[in-house]
């Protein structure tokens, strides 16, 4: 090394590692982005299966006890909360409900009951669950068997819940 010469020293300069951390946060962002829709997704499947559990759990205790049993859907509250006789109450789920209607009855914002009868059987009804990122979907469940189908949107859920309540 010549004596006029600076000497070099190995390293990174204060530019480079800018970038680099400009690129890795870049990076991150579009990673998070990425994983965002699945795990709506997952949690709106988590809804749909704790539902289903709360209207066949239902259904096996009045089949079990040989006596009706009410179901509670309060959308305001995020609730549904099964009676039994006796007026025994339990909240079974806390889910996203923005509505539930019922065939055969107006539809509206509050709370809904319905009553599952000692067969097993309940009137047929739609529920529409609402994700974090504001997707929504209807479940209807099929009144006797209480089979429940995924619906897209209000009309389909309306023209169903005619066809049940005539």
């Amino acid at each position: 090394m010549t004596a006029g010469a600076p000497a070099r020293r190995g390293g990174f300069t204060l530019v480079e590692l800018l970038v680099v951390c400009a690129l890795l946060g870049i990076a991150a962002a579009a990673a998070a982005w990425s994983v965002r829709r699945p795990v709506a997704a997952a949690r709106a499947e988590l809804a749909a299966d704790r539902l289903l559990a709360a209207d066949g759990a239902a259904r096996t205790l009045a089949v079990r006890r040989g006596e009706a049993v009410r179901l509670r859907f309060d959308p305001s509250a995020g609730t549904v909360t099964r009676v039994g006789a006796g007026g025994r109450r339990a909240v079974v789920a806390e889910l996203p409900l923005a509505a539930v209607r019922r065939a055969g009855a107006p539809a509206g914002g509050g709370p809904v009951e319905l009553t599952v009868r000692p067969d097993g059987s309940a009137p047929t009804y739609a529920v529409r669950l609402v994700g974090a990122d504001e997707t929504a979907h209807w479940l209807l469940f099929a009144g006797g068997a209480g089979h429940a189908v995924r619906l897209p949107d209000a009309a389909a859920v309306d023209a169903l819940l005619a066809l049940d309540a005539d």
